[in-house]
């Protein structure tokens, strides 16, 4: 297992969580709704107007910033809404280290992890392999549950 740190994501990440979020999201959002650099800029500001308060954490590795994870607490259920690794990083075990231990969590308080998925990622099969299954859809995403 690798060390992978987490700390709260503050202001001061912005710039990071934005270089971040199009390395490896662009080509989802390109393909399924489009790209529009304005848009993207003005979306993810609104969502990531408060940081400090947010349930974003960076992750890190060897104390460079490798990601981002966002898991809310639903009470009846964990909600896995964010995770994201820089390319460079990617297919080394580390998303499906984090998930795993998620999904221990869940396990541990008897409680399901959800998330949903944009159609096009390839990332559902690593959601799969680790236990999720899908239950339901819309247009755009899978929503999933374990």
């Amino acid at each position: 297992m690798k060390d992978i740190q987490r700390r709260q994501a503050t202001q001061a990440d912005y710039d990071f969580l934005h270089d971040l979020h199009q390395q490896t999201f662009r080509l989802y959002v390109e393909q399924t709704w489009g790209w529009d650099d304005q848009q993207q800029v003005e979306l993810f500001r609104q969502s990531h107007q408060n940081l400090d308060e947010s349930p974003f954490e960076i992750l890190c590795l060897e104390e460079k910033e490798i990601g981002c994870i966002a898991i809310e607490d639903k009470g009846d259920f964990l909600l896995l809404d964010y995770i994201a690794i820089l390319p460079d990083y990617q297919n080394r075990g580390l998303g499906t280290q984090l998930i795993g231990e998620l999904l221990e969590l869940g396990k541990s308080r008897g409680i399901q992890v959800r998330l949903n998925v944009i159609k096009v990622n390839p990332a559902r099969k690593l959601y799969e392999r680790l236990g999720f299954q899908v239950v339901g859809s819309d247009e755009y995403r899978y929503y999933m549950t374990a």
